[in-house]
């Protein structure tokens, strides 16, 4: 068995504020719901070995803010590019790639509609939206990662912000 939790990343300043998109930050909205989903995550033991997350902006503060409320190191992130416009096949080399003897529970951060996507194909169609900041945990029925395919997830959980 493997875990993999896909987050979407927080609210995000949507003007901008006179950055291109790969550069806008979370606003005050998008923080207190990493701060409250942290302090959720950690309640359930949520421990990751290995977060990937989008190099944009809003997902690496998301990611890091994380990180931070479970009192993890950052070090734990590795920023991919393909993550930004991911699509299924994508997330699911990246996740093929994951070294399966150094890392059991991983985490992903992510963007609407790629993170949602694969986490349809990895329930076979039983989530159908993930909102800001919103996450699902995923026990997966494989012993290596290489070993990802559709339909693997045997038992999920969805979690979202209150304020979704």
């Amino acid at each position: 068995m493997r875990l993999l939790t896909l987050i979407r990343h927080a609210q995000f300043d949507h003007a901008g504020g006179g950055h291109g998109d790969k550069e806008r930050l979370l606003d005050e909205a998008g923080r207190r719901e990493v701060t409250e989903m942290g302090q959720r995550l950690q309640q359930v033991g949520f421990e990751p070995d290995l977060v990937l997350t989008s190099s944009v902006a809003r997902a690496v503060e998301t990611a890091r803010a994380l990180v931070r409320e479970l009192g993890l190191s950052e070090s734990l992130i590795e920023r991919h590019d393909v993550l930004h416009h991911a699509s299924i096949q994508e997330m699911v080399e990246s996740v093929r790639r994951i070294d399966s003897t150094r890392h059991r529970e991983v985490a992903m951060v992510g963007h609407h509609p790629g993170i949602t996507a694969f986490a349809g194909f990895l329930t076979d169609g039983r989530v159908k939206a993930i909102p800001y900041c919103g996450v699902i945990r995923m026990e997966l029925e494989i012993d290596r990662w290489s070993e990802i395919r559709r339909g693997r997830a045997l038992h999920y959980y969805l979690d979202v912000p209150e304020s979704s």
